[in-house]
């Protein structure tokens, strides 16, 4: 993963275990634009990837999709973990603008360029265009 990406879901997993209370990921995402350097832009689409992962979740466990609701803990403690999610909402998004993504070895190479992993599971994308084409 970029190393700005595992920066942030670090300094995020190192945040949420010192909450002494539930925080909005509003609030969370203001504290690591002072912690981590890099753009405010960078920083939204790696905390959008993160929320629509539904890694983020509330007292009951129950993911927190919006940034300006309360979220008490994650998914998990283990930054990978993180990060896996955030490949498959990256993919997810990728096959409902194209189901034939890929397909082409040239699509998936750029897509592991751009989101900077080399870890592309074919057997994941398989089952998210299942899922896919199930809610059709």
């Amino acid at each position: 993963m970029p190393e700005y990406r595992h920066h942030v879901i670090s300094e995020l997993i190192a945040m949420v275990e010192s909450f002494d209370k539930p925080r909005t990921m509003a609030e969370v995402k203001a504290t690591l634009a002072e912690k981590v350097p890099i753009s405010k832009s960078k920083l939204q689409h790696i905390l959008n990837a993160i929320v629509r992962s539904n890694c983020v979740l509330n007292d009951n466990s129950f993911p927190v999709l919006s940034f300006t609701l309360p979220f008490s803990n994650l998914i998990s403690n283990d930054p990978a973990v993180i990060e896996s999610k955030c490949i498959e909402i990256y993919v997810h998004t990728v096959l409902l603008i194209d189901p034939d993504y890929f397909n082409n070895l040239d699509h998936i190479v750029e897509f592991q360029r751009v989101i900077g992993s080399n870890v592309l599971d074919m057997e994941l994308i398989r089952k998210i265009k299942e899922r896919l084409s199930l809610s059709r």
